[in-house]
């Protein structure tokens, strides 16, 4: 299954949707290049650097 998107924009909501019917047919699912969500990897690393920083 590959998600389409205008402009490779997706909402929280979109995206757990496409996981949903990913899991409900048992499919394989890829997002691609401009569909790819760089942000939140950023998010998750600062997230850890502060956990890392609070011992």
């Amino acid at each position: 299954m590959i998600p389409r998107s205008p402009g490779g924009e997706i909402t929280p909501e979109g995206l757990m949707a496409v996981g949903r019917i990913a899991r409900e047919f048992n499919l394989y699912t890829k997002i691609t290049g401009s569909q790819r969500p760089g942000d939140v990897w950023r998010t998750e690393r600062r997230s850890a650097g502060n956990l890392a920083s609070a011992d």
